[in-house]
């Protein structure tokens, strides 16, 4: 199997935390948490395959596939178990992750996903992969950020828009198509209850991708998930919320990670 790009980012020690990024995006999506979390926790960024610094996996893209080559990662870096934050994209991995490595994954954080893709939804995409075929990036992007954020946000946000652009654009060919035929794919909905450790869901209030409906059946489907609805987001909540995204991400990860542990303000990591 192909290596992944990854990197290791905070105190040695301290509790690992994979951090998996959506469609069409790479690792370079976590950018606004980093500062913050990074303190206390030991963060694994990982480029999913096709996207970012990371080759596309011979044969196609998987779930399966995806969460198998992020466990190759846990054991490249020697990590034994660890967290999962996956937001769309990588919401549906680190499900897949859970779901196959259950020892090793101590809990989730799953952000404007989907448990399984129904088969209206996988025309819309079939549909995505013919445009992209014929235009390139040029047909999909500016459709793809109308989705990612509510009208207000893009309009107000400009150096942002080119940034998540840059970030579309520079994932590969074979990547993109390989990740939406494996979210075509997906199904995880009547396993959903295998999943033991604790979870926490999170929707955006105005995400038109995958609406809040699509997380609160995953938190239902969970044994004990919690369910929490982001305001005033669409669907990449961690960059139009952002400080609220990280606060409640980051507070779930710590009451599990480290619980009773609270740093002093303007303690050093």
């Amino acid at each position: 199997m192909s290596r992944l790009h990854s990197q290791l980012l905070g105190p040695d020690g301290a509790p690992v935390v994979v951090l998996l990024h959506s469609l069409a995006t790479s690792s370079e999506l976590w950018s606004p948490q980093l500062a913050v979390w990074r303190r206390s926790l030991r963060l694994l960024l990982i480029d999913l395959p096709g996207h970012g610094a990371s080759a596309a996996l011979p044969g196609g893209g998987s779930m399966a596939g995806y969460a198998a080559a992020v466990a190759a990662e846990l054991d490249r870096h020697g990590v034994e178990q660890a967290a999962l934050l996956g937001l769309s994209l990588g919401s549906m991995v680190a499900q897949a992750f859970a779901l196959a490595y259950p020892a090793r994954c101590r809990a989730l954080v799953l952000a404007h996903g989907a448990a399984a893709t129904n088969a209206a939804l996988r025309d819309v995409w079939q549909e995505r992969i013919a445009a992209f075929r014929e235009g390139g990036y040029a047909s999909v992007a500016p459709a793809t950020i109308a989705r990612w954020f509510t009208p207000r946000f893009v309009r107000n946000a400009p150096l942002t828009m080119a940034w998540i652009q840059d970030l579309i654009t520079a994932t590969s060919a074979q990547g993109y198509v390989d990740a939406i035929q494996a979210i075509q794919a997906l199904d995880h909905s009547d396993r959903l209850a295998a999943i033991s450790c604790p979870t926490l869901v999170i929707a955006g209030e105005h995400d038109a991708a995958l609406p809040p409906a699509a997380g609160q059946a995953i938190a239902t489907a969970i044994p004990h998930a919690r369910f929490a609805l982001l305001e005033g987001a669409a669907h990449l909540g961690n960059v139009e919320q952002p400080t609220a995204f990280t606060e409640l991400a980051g507070a779930f990860l710590h009451s599990v990670l480290l619980p009773g542990v609270h740093a002093p303000p303007g303690a050093q990591a």
